[in-house]
Protein backbone atom coordinates (compact mmCIF):
# COMPACT_ATOMS: atom_id res chain seq x y z
CA UNK A 1 0.00 0.00 0.00
CA UNK A 2 1.38 3.41 -0.95
CA UNK A 3 2.51 5.75 1.79
CA UNK A 4 0.57 8.98 2.28
CA UNK A 5 0.80 11.57 5.01
CA UNK A 6 -2.59 10.53 6.36
CA UNK A 7 -2.20 6.75 6.01
CA UNK A 8 1.25 5.35 6.81
CA UNK A 9 2.25 1.87 5.70
CA UNK A 10 1.71 -0.84 8.31
CA UNK A 11 4.07 -3.48 9.63
CA UNK A 12 3.68 -6.10 12.36
CA UNK A 13 6.41 -6.85 14.87
CA UNK A 14 6.33 -10.25 16.58
CA UNK A 15 8.83 -9.96 19.41
CA UNK A 16 9.46 -10.00 23.12
CA UNK A 17 9.10 -7.12 25.54
CA UNK A 18 12.21 -5.44 27.00
CA UNK A 19 11.60 -3.76 30.35
CA UNK A 20 14.51 -1.36 29.68
CA UNK A 21 12.71 -0.38 26.43
CA UNK A 22 15.95 -0.47 24.48
CA UNK A 23 15.27 -3.64 22.48
CA UNK A 24 12.35 -5.87 21.52
CA UNK A 25 8.83 -4.58 20.95
CA UNK A 26 9.64 -1.20 22.52
CA UNK A 27 12.56 -0.57 20.16
CA UNK A 28 10.46 -1.72 17.21
CA UNK A 29 7.70 0.76 18.04
CA UNK A 30 10.16 3.63 18.39
CA UNK A 31 11.91 2.70 15.15
CA UNK A 32 8.74 2.46 13.08
CA UNK A 33 7.33 5.68 14.52
CA UNK A 34 10.50 7.63 13.74
CA UNK A 35 10.36 6.33 10.14
CA UNK A 36 6.68 7.28 9.69
CA UNK A 37 5.46 3.69 9.62
CA UNK A 38 2.67 2.25 11.77
CA UNK A 39 3.81 -0.76 13.80
CA UNK A 40 1.24 -3.19 15.20
CA UNK A 41 2.58 -5.72 17.68
CA UNK A 42 2.30 -9.35 18.68
CA UNK A 43 3.95 -10.10 22.00
CA UNK A 44 5.76 -13.45 22.08
CA UNK A 45 7.44 -13.16 25.49
CA UNK A 46 7.98 -10.87 28.45
CA UNK A 47 11.52 -10.39 29.71
CA UNK A 48 12.81 -8.91 32.93
CA UNK A 49 15.76 -7.16 31.34
CA UNK A 50 18.10 -4.25 31.83
CA UNK A 51 21.50 -3.14 30.57
CA UNK A 52 23.20 -5.79 32.70
CA UNK A 53 21.34 -8.82 31.43
CA UNK A 54 18.16 -10.84 31.06
CA UNK A 55 16.88 -11.77 34.51
CA UNK A 56 13.68 -13.61 33.63
CA UNK A 57 11.60 -14.76 30.65
CA UNK A 58 7.94 -15.70 30.37
CA UNK A 59 6.73 -16.84 26.95
CA UNK A 60 3.19 -16.13 25.79
CA UNK A 61 0.86 -19.08 25.16
CA UNK A 62 0.32 -20.19 21.54
CA UNK A 63 -3.40 -19.47 21.91
CA UNK A 64 -2.76 -15.86 22.87
CA UNK A 65 -0.19 -15.39 20.10
CA UNK A 66 -2.73 -16.65 17.56
CA UNK A 67 -5.44 -14.44 19.09
CA UNK A 68 -3.19 -11.38 18.70
CA UNK A 69 -2.49 -12.25 15.06
CA UNK A 70 -6.16 -12.92 14.34
CA UNK A 71 -7.12 -9.56 15.83
CA UNK A 72 -4.60 -7.68 13.69
CA UNK A 73 -5.48 -9.57 10.52
CA UNK A 74 -9.18 -8.83 11.04
CA UNK A 75 -8.54 -5.14 11.63
CA UNK A 76 -5.64 -4.28 9.30
CA UNK A 77 -5.88 -7.01 6.65
CA UNK A 78 -4.31 -6.00 3.34
CA UNK A 79 -2.75 -2.88 4.86
CA UNK A 80 -0.04 -5.08 6.44
CA UNK A 81 2.94 -4.51 4.15
CA UNK A 82 5.73 -6.32 6.01
CA UNK A 83 6.34 -8.45 9.08
CA UNK A 84 9.32 -8.39 11.42
CA UNK A 85 10.03 -11.39 13.64
CA UNK A 86 12.24 -10.98 16.69
CA UNK A 87 12.48 -13.03 19.88
CA UNK A 88 10.52 -16.29 19.81
CA UNK A 89 11.95 -17.99 22.89
CA UNK A 90 11.18 -21.66 22.31
CA UNK A 91 10.18 -24.29 19.76
CA UNK A 92 6.47 -24.11 20.54
CA UNK A 93 6.31 -20.38 19.88
CA UNK A 94 8.46 -20.71 16.76
CA UNK A 95 6.20 -23.43 15.38
CA UNK A 96 3.06 -21.42 16.18
CA UNK A 97 4.36 -18.33 14.39
CA UNK A 98 5.68 -20.27 11.39
CA UNK A 99 2.42 -22.15 10.80
CA UNK A 100 0.27 -19.04 11.18
CA UNK A 101 2.37 -16.98 8.79
CA UNK A 102 2.51 -19.82 6.24
CA UNK A 103 -1.29 -19.98 6.30
CA UNK A 104 -2.22 -16.29 6.41
CA UNK A 105 0.79 -14.21 5.28
CA UNK A 106 2.57 -16.39 2.73
CA UNK A 107 2.98 -13.46 0.30
CA UNK A 108 3.94 -10.78 2.84
CA UNK A 109 7.62 -9.79 3.10
CA UNK A 110 9.12 -11.16 6.32
CA UNK A 111 12.26 -9.88 8.05
CA UNK A 112 13.55 -12.52 10.46
CA UNK A 113 15.91 -11.30 13.16
CA UNK A 114 17.41 -14.58 14.33
CA UNK A 115 17.41 -13.67 18.02
CA UNK A 116 19.11 -16.38 20.08
CA UNK A 117 21.23 -14.63 22.68
CA UNK A 118 21.15 -11.16 24.18
CA UNK A 119 24.36 -9.14 23.88
CA UNK A 120 24.51 -9.26 27.68
CA UNK A 121 24.49 -13.08 27.50
CA UNK A 122 20.89 -14.14 28.19
CA UNK A 123 19.49 -17.13 26.29
CA UNK A 124 16.54 -16.03 24.14
CA UNK A 125 15.92 -19.15 22.01
CA UNK A 126 16.44 -22.78 23.01
CA UNK A 127 18.07 -25.43 20.82
CA UNK A 128 14.76 -26.95 19.76
CA UNK A 129 13.56 -23.48 18.75
CA UNK A 130 16.70 -23.00 16.66
CA UNK A 131 16.00 -26.24 14.81
CA UNK A 132 12.40 -25.20 14.07
CA UNK A 133 13.59 -21.76 12.95
CA UNK A 134 15.96 -23.35 10.45
CA UNK A 135 13.39 -25.80 9.12
CA UNK A 136 10.26 -23.65 9.04
CA UNK A 137 11.07 -19.93 9.18
CA UNK A 138 14.32 -19.56 7.22
CA UNK A 139 12.76 -20.62 3.89
CA UNK A 140 9.78 -18.27 4.46
CA UNK A 141 11.69 -15.14 5.32
CA UNK A 142 12.51 -12.53 2.70
CA UNK A 143 15.71 -11.85 4.64
CA UNK A 144 17.36 -12.95 7.88
CA UNK A 145 19.57 -10.60 9.92
CA UNK A 146 21.91 -12.62 12.17
CA UNK A 147 24.87 -11.15 13.99
CA UNK A 148 28.18 -13.03 13.87
CA UNK A 149 27.40 -15.13 16.94
CA UNK A 150 23.93 -16.09 15.71
CA UNK A 151 25.21 -16.98 12.24
CA UNK A 152 27.75 -19.31 13.81
CA UNK A 153 25.06 -20.95 15.94
CA UNK A 154 22.82 -21.48 12.91
CA UNK A 155 25.51 -23.30 10.92
CA UNK A 156 27.40 -24.87 13.86
CA UNK A 157 30.59 -22.91 13.27
CA UNK A 158 32.63 -20.40 15.30
CA UNK A 159 31.69 -16.77 14.75
CA UNK A 160 33.36 -15.22 11.68
CA UNK A 161 36.42 -13.12 12.44
CA UNK A 162 37.10 -11.50 9.08
CA UNK A 163 35.32 -10.47 5.90
CA UNK A 164 36.21 -13.65 4.00
CA UNK A 165 34.67 -15.78 6.75
CA UNK A 166 31.58 -13.54 6.85
CA UNK A 167 31.02 -14.04 3.14
CA UNK A 168 31.57 -17.79 3.42
CA UNK A 169 29.11 -18.07 6.29
CA UNK A 170 26.55 -15.93 4.44
CA UNK A 171 26.68 -18.42 1.56
CA UNK A 172 26.34 -21.29 4.04
CA UNK A 173 23.14 -19.68 5.38
CA UNK A 174 21.81 -19.39 1.83
CA UNK A 175 22.58 -23.08 1.36
CA UNK A 176 20.67 -23.76 4.59
CA UNK A 177 17.54 -22.32 2.99
CA UNK A 178 17.64 -18.54 3.52
CA UNK A 179 16.58 -16.39 0.56
CA UNK A 180 18.72 -13.45 1.65
CA UNK A 181 21.10 -12.81 4.53
CA UNK A 182 22.27 -9.54 6.04
CA UNK A 183 25.15 -10.70 8.22
CA UNK A 184 25.87 -7.96 10.74
CA UNK A 185 29.53 -7.27 11.47
CA UNK A 186 29.16 -5.06 14.53
CA UNK A 187 30.73 -7.62 16.86
CA UNK A 188 33.87 -7.90 14.73
CA UNK A 189 36.99 -6.19 16.12
CA UNK A 190 37.53 -3.65 13.36
CA UNK A 191 37.51 0.12 12.88
CA UNK A 192 34.46 -0.15 10.61
CA UNK A 193 31.14 -1.89 11.26
CA UNK A 194 30.44 -3.67 7.98
CA UNK A 195 27.35 -5.74 7.18
CA UNK A 196 27.25 -8.18 4.27
CA UNK A 197 24.10 -8.68 2.17
CA UNK A 198 23.89 -11.94 0.22
CA UNK A 199 20.84 -12.73 -1.91
CA UNK A 200 20.19 -16.16 -3.39
CA UNK A 201 18.46 -14.80 -6.50
CA UNK A 202 21.01 -12.08 -7.36
CA UNK A 203 24.02 -12.32 -9.67
CA UNK A 204 25.99 -9.90 -7.46
CA UNK A 205 27.33 -12.26 -4.83
CA UNK A 206 27.73 -9.85 -1.92
CA UNK A 207 26.99 -6.21 -1.08
CA UNK A 208 28.76 -4.44 1.75
CA UNK A 209 27.28 -1.69 3.92
CA UNK A 210 29.86 0.03 6.12
CA UNK A 211 29.92 2.73 8.74
CA UNK A 212 32.66 3.96 11.07
CA UNK A 213 32.58 2.27 14.46
CA UNK A 214 31.24 4.72 17.07
CA UNK A 215 32.77 4.71 20.54
CA UNK A 216 29.66 4.66 22.73
CA UNK A 217 28.15 2.81 25.67
CA UNK A 218 24.70 2.90 24.06
CA UNK A 219 24.22 0.00 21.64
CA UNK A 220 21.39 -1.95 23.31
CA UNK A 221 18.77 -2.90 20.73
CA UNK A 222 20.75 -2.33 17.54
CA UNK A 223 19.71 -5.69 16.05
CA UNK A 224 16.01 -5.20 16.80
CA UNK A 225 16.14 -1.68 15.45
CA UNK A 226 17.93 -2.65 12.24
CA UNK A 227 15.52 -5.46 11.36
CA UNK A 228 12.49 -3.27 12.07
CA UNK A 229 13.95 -0.46 9.98
CA UNK A 230 14.42 -2.90 7.08
CA UNK A 231 10.79 -3.99 7.41
CA UNK A 232 9.69 -0.34 7.55
CA UNK A 233 11.59 0.60 4.40
CA UNK A 234 10.26 -2.46 2.57
CA UNK A 235 6.75 -1.38 3.58
CA UNK A 236 7.50 2.03 2.07
CA UNK A 237 8.37 0.42 -1.26
CA UNK A 238 12.16 0.14 -1.12
CA UNK A 239 13.96 -2.82 -2.68
CA UNK A 240 15.62 -5.25 -0.28
CA UNK A 241 19.07 -3.85 -1.03
CA UNK A 242 17.94 -0.25 -0.62
CA UNK A 243 16.04 -1.10 2.58
CA UNK A 244 19.18 -2.63 4.09
CA UNK A 245 21.32 0.34 3.09
CA UNK A 246 18.88 2.89 4.49
CA UNK A 247 18.36 0.88 7.68
CA UNK A 248 22.15 0.79 8.18
CA UNK A 249 22.31 4.60 7.86
CA UNK A 250 19.40 4.98 10.27
CA UNK A 251 20.96 2.77 12.96
CA UNK A 252 24.32 4.53 12.62
CA UNK A 253 22.54 7.87 13.05
CA UNK A 254 20.72 6.90 16.25
CA UNK A 255 23.81 5.24 17.74
CA UNK A 256 25.63 8.50 17.12
CA UNK A 257 22.76 10.45 18.72
CA UNK A 258 23.11 8.41 21.92
CA UNK A 259 26.84 9.09 22.39
CA UNK A 260 26.27 11.81 24.96
CA UNK A 261 23.67 9.86 26.95
CA UNK A 262 24.61 8.68 30.43
CA UNK A 263 21.59 6.58 31.39
CA UNK A 264 23.56 3.49 32.41
CA UNK A 265 27.21 2.48 32.69
CA UNK A 266 27.17 0.13 29.70
CA UNK A 267 24.91 -1.33 26.98
CA UNK A 268 22.41 1.52 27.09
CA UNK A 269 19.55 2.11 24.61
CA UNK A 270 19.74 4.00 21.34
CA UNK A 271 18.42 7.51 20.69
CA UNK A 272 15.61 6.68 18.26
Amino acid sequence: MAYTASTPPVIISLAGSDSLAGAGIQADLKTAHSLNVYCATVLTAITAQNSQGVHGVQTITPELIIAQLDALKADLGSRISAIKIGMLGDAQTTTTVAHYLQTHFANTPIVLDTVMKATSGGQLLDQAGRDVMIKELLPMASIITPNLIEAGLLIDQPAAKNMEQMQTQSKALIALGARAVLLKGGHRDHSDATDVLTQAAQTIEHQHFSAPRIDTQHTHGTGCTLSTAIAAYIAKGETLSSACEKAKHYVTHIINNAQSWQLVANNGPLAH
